[in-house]
């Protein structure tokens, strides 16, 4: 299994979808970035990519910034993530 698979099934298991999961990591990757970009690394739908974005940001891992009229989505720091998962890392 490669190391991005692995993260997958970790990220699952916390209780990330298969596609938030996949978003995220694009995230991780690429820093800050648009909706086409993460679309692109991900293999997610660009519409798709919404939803899911939104859901990121209510979980606190993932913000969005406005530069000039474009919106930009960065992850957060580790710290945030480990908020997110606190009671839900039995069995990882």
């Amino acid at each position: 299994m490669k190391n991005f698979e692995k993260l997958l099934v970790i990220l699952n298991k916390i209780g990330l979808t298969d596609n938030e999961s996949r978003v995220y990591l694009a995230s991780l990757q690429l820093g800050p970035a648009k909706v086409a970009q993460l679309s692109r690394i991900s293999n997610v739908k660009r519409t798709t990519i919404y939803p899911i974005v939104e859901s990121l940001h209510r979980k606190g891992l993932i913000f969005e910034k406005e530069v000039g009229l474009k919106k930009i989505f960065c992850s957060r720091k580790s710290r945030s993530f480990g908020k997110h998962t606190r009671g839900k890392k039995q069995g990882v």
